[in-house]
């Protein structure tokens, strides 16, 4: 399944929290490049105008780390595992 409709999929789910793998591309601040960090963690909400995911804060319940869309490279997890398998 492509980053998008896996974005598509968390969107929909969202109000459910699935826990997710994100893999995404960090740029460094100091020079040309980056690296690439993994995160995982509860989505929260989708911010498509906004265009980032963002995900549960440690208490649960307000707002925590936020990941550009344009950024993502992979995103794992049963609720968009699964839906390869469909």
């Amino acid at each position: 399944m492509s980053c998008t409709a896996t974005i598509n999929v968390a969107m929909a789910n969202s109000r459910y929290h699935p826990l997710v793998t994100v893999v995404y591309f960090m740029p460094d601040a100091l020079k040309a490049g980056g690296s690439y960090r993994e995160f995982i963690g509860k989505v929260r909400q989708v911010e498509p105008v906004e265009r980032k995911l963002v995900f549960l804060a440690a208490n649960e319940r307000s707002g925590g780390k936020e990941i550009g869309i344009d950024s993502i490279l992979e995103i794992h997890g049963d609720l968009v595992d699964d839906m390869d398998e469909v």
